[in-house]
C-alpha cells in the first residue's frame, strides 16, 4: 500500500484530473449557475405570497410566475451542461488511468507479475478505476452543493438572523458523525475488496482448470472451497453494511432537526406578526433546500473512503518499479543470425537456490543447437535470461557480441522470439493470433509459416480454417494443435534468434517428424536454440549441450555425446540413477 496519506490521495487525484481541469471549472461555473437560480426561486416565490396576502391584481402574480418559468429554465440548461461535463471529465480520467496501468502492466517484469495476484490488477483496472470515477462525479457536485448552501446560509441570515442560527445548529453535529464514518468504515471496506478479489481470483483458477478439476473428481471440495470464502465476504460485508446502517440514518437525520426548529420558532414569529408570511415560506424552503447538500454527506464519506484506497492502490501500481534495469547504452539489432554467448552466468529465482551456478556456453551465429537436461536443469531459465524477462546474479548474457543489458526493450524483443512450453493464444481466430506477430504479412508468409509448424493439418479439421476461434486461451485446440500455432506464430516474426522450448512435447509422433524435417528450412536465416529431450530432434541439430547442476555436463553432436558421454546416454534412457550419479 502507498505511504501517501488522505491529503496525498486527493493531490494526487487532482493532478491526475489537470487535462479537464478546463471542463471542471465550466461545469463548476454551471452549478454556480444553477444555485444562484435555485435560490432565487424562493425569493420571487415570497414576493409571490406577499402579493396574494395584499390582495394585489394578478399582474404581479403573473410576472412572479414568469420568473419562476425562467427561474427553471435556466435551471434545466446550467444543470444539463453541468452533468455532462462532470460525467464526461470524470470518464476521461478513468479511462486515462486505465490506459496507463495497462502500460505500466507491459512495463514491468515477470518478477512483479509473479509477486502480484492477477486478481489484485484486474481490482485496479476495474473497480478501483470505476470507484474514482464515481468519486471524481461526486466531489465535483459536493464542491457545487457547498456553494449552494452557503447561498442558502446568505439568503437565511438576510432574512432572520435568529431563524439562521437555529437552522445551523445541527451542522457540527453532522460534520463530527461524517469525520467518525469515515475513519470507520475504511477497513471494513478494505477487508471487502480483498475478499471480493479472492473470490475472483478462485473462480478464474476454477476456470482455467475446469479440466483438471473434473479429472481429479474435486468438484465438491472447490465449491466447498469457494462457499467457505464467499461466507468470509458475506461477514466482512454484513461488517461494512453495520458501519453504514448506523451513521448514515444518523447523518441524514440529523438536518431535519433544523427544520423541525425553523418550523417551531417561524411559526411563532409570524402568529406575533414579527415575521411576513412570504418571508417565513421562503426561509422555510430555504431549510428544505439546504437538507439535500447536508445529506448527501453520507453518499460522498462513503465513496471518499473508497476512493482514497483506489488512488492508493493506483498510484502504487503506476509508481511499481521492474526489477530489470533500464539499458546502461544502446545498441543496434545485428542484420543477420546473431552468436549467443553466456559467461560465468549465476541466476536463481530464489538467490539461495541458484538454477544457474556459473554456466558458460557460446553458440556461433547461424548454429542450431538444443539444450538438453532434466527438469529444472535451467533450459527455460536460459530463454527468460535471453529476452531478460529476469537479468542474471552474476556473469553476462550477451547476443552478436553485446550484453543483453545494453539493449533497448523493445530491439531485444524484435531480435529474440520464444516460444515457451506453456503455449498461450488468445481469444481470436487462428489468423490473427498469427499474425499478432507480424501485423503486415502477407499470405505467401503465413502460408510458409503453417506450412513450416505443421498447422496446415491442424487447419484441415477445422471448418471455419484460418477463421476457427481458438477459445479463451487456445482451449478450444488441442494441446498439439496450440504448440503449432505458436511455432507459426513465431516464425511469421522472423527474429533473427528463435528460441523453441519443447514444442514438440504434445505433438504425436507423425506431427513431430514432420517438425523435425522442417528443422532444416526454420533454421535458414536464424539462430536456433532448441529445448528438448527428444532424441528424434536431438539427431537433426548441429550440436546438444547438456545442462546440468547450474552448468554444461556434456556439449558436442549427438552422436558422439552418445558415444562417449555416460552422462548423455542416461539423460535419453531416462535412468534417474544415471543422471544423478552424473
Amino acid at each position: 500500500m502507498s505511504e501517501r496519506g488522505g491529503g496525498g490521495a486527493w493531490r494526487l487525484l487532482w493532478e491526475w484530473s489537470r487535462p479537464q481541469r478546463r471542463e471542471v471549472g465550466w461545469a463548476f461555473a454551471m452549478g454556480i449557475t444553477w444555485s444562484l437560480a435555485a435560490v432565487a426561486v424562493p425569493l420571487v416565490a415570497r414576493a409571490g405570497v406577499d402579493a396574494a396576502v395584499a390582495g394585489n391584481d394578478g399582474g404581479a402574480l403573473l410576472a412572479v410566475s414568469g420568473a419562476l418559468l425562467l427561474l427553471a429554465l435556466l435551471k434545466a440548461g446550467a444543470l444539463r451542461i453541468r452533468r455532462y461535463l462532470t460525467f464526461t471529465s470524470s470518464a476521461w480520467v478513468a479511462g486515462r488511468l486505465r490506459s496507463e496501468m495497462f502500460g505500466r502492466l507491459h512495463a514491468l517484469d515477470a518478477g512483479f507479475h509473479e509477486r502480484t495476484s492477477k486478481g489484485r490488477l484486474l481490482g485496479s483496472l476495474s473497480d478501483d478505476t470505476q470507484n474514482v470515477e464515481q468519486f471524481g462525479i461526486s466531489i465535483q457536485v459536493l464542491m457545487n452543493n457547498f456553494v449552494w448552501a452557503a447561498l442558502i446560509l446568505i439568503a437565511l441570515v438576510a432574512l432572520d438572523p435568529g431563524l439562521a442560527l437555529l437552522a445551523v445548529l445541527p451542522l457540527p453535529l453532522v460534520l463530527v458523525a461524517a469525520r467518525r464514518f469515515t475513519l470507520a468504515l475504511v477497513e471494513p471496506t478494505e477487508r471487502v475488496r480483498e475478499r471480493t478479489l479472492a473470490l475472483g481470483a478462485t473462480v478464474a483458477d476454477t476456470v482455467d482448470g475446469i479440466a483438471v478439476v473434473k479429472g481429479l473428481g474435486i468438484e465438491r471440495r472447490q465449491v466447498e472451497r469457494f462457499e467457505r470464502r464467499s461466507a468470509r465476504l458475506h461477514a466482512d460485508a454484513r461488517a461494512a453494511a453495520d458501519v453504514r446502517a448506523w451513521y448514515t440514518p444518523l447523518i441524514e437525520s440529523l438536518p431535519s432537526l433544523s427544520l423541525a426548529l425553523v418550523l417551531l420558532a417561524g411559526g411563532l414569529k409570524v402568529r406575533a406578526g414579527t415575521l411576513s408570511l412570504g418571508d417565513f415560506t421562503a426561509f422555510n424552503a430555504y431549510v428544505v433546500m439546504a437538507l439535500w447538500p447536508l445529506r448527501f454527506t453520507g453518499v460522498i464519506v462513503g465513496q471518499a473512503s473508497r476512493a482514497r484506497l483506489a488512488v492508493e492502490r493506483i498510484d502504487e501500481l503506476l509508481r511499481a518499479q521492474p526489477t530489470v534495469a533500464a539499458p546502461v547504452s544502446t545498441t543496434t539489432p545485428p542484420a543477420g543470425p546473431p552468436a549467443l554467448s553466456l559467461t560465468a552466468v549465476r541466476f536463481g529465482y530464489d538467490p539461495a537456490a541458484l538454477v544457474l551456478d556459473g554456466l558458460t556456453l557460446d553458440v556461433p551465429a547461424g548454429q542450431l543447437v538444443a539444450l538438453a537436461g532434466a527438469t529444472g536443469s535451467g533450459k527455460t531459465t536460459i530463454a527468460k535470461l535471453l529476452t531478460r524477462t529476469y537479468d542474471v546474479q552474476a556473469g553476462s548474457v550477451a547476443i552478436g557480441g553485446t550484453d543483453v543489458r545494453a539493449w533497448e526493450p523493445a530491439a531485444l524483443r524484435d531480435a529474440v522470439c520464444t516460444v515457451l512450453d506453456d503455449t498461450f493464444l488468445f481469444s481470436r481466430s487462428i489468423r490473427d493470433n498469427l499474425l499478432l506477430a507480424r501485423p503486415c504479412a502477407g499470405e505467401h508468409e503465413l502460408e510458409r509459416a503453417a506450412r513450416l509448424a505443421g498447422l496446415h493439418d491442424v487447419l484441415a479439421l477445422l471448418e471455419e480454417g484460418w477463421h476457427a476461434p481458438a477459445g479463451e486461451r487456445g482451449a478450444r485446440l488441442s494441446g498439439g494443435q496450440r504448440q503449432r500455432v505458436s511455432v507459426a506464430r513465431a516464425l511469421l516474426a522472423d527474429a533473427p534468434l528463435l528460441v523453441l522450448d519443447d514444442v514438440t512435447s504434445a505433438l504425436d509422433a507423425r506431427s513431430e517428424r514432420r517438425f523435425v524435417a522442417a528443422l532444416e528450412e526454420i533454421r535458414q536465416q536464424r539462430t536456433v536454440l532448441l529445448v528438448s529431450d527428444r532424441e528424434a530432434v536431438l539427431e537433426r541439430v548441429d550440436r546438444v549441450v547438456l545442462l546440468a547442476g547450474g552448468r554444461v555436463a556434456a556439449d558436442g553432436t549427438h552422436a558422439r555425446l552418445r558415444a562417449t558421454s555416460p552422462a548423455y546416454r542416461a539423460f535419453l534412457t531416462h535412468d534417474p540413477l544415471a543422471k544423478a550419479a552424473s
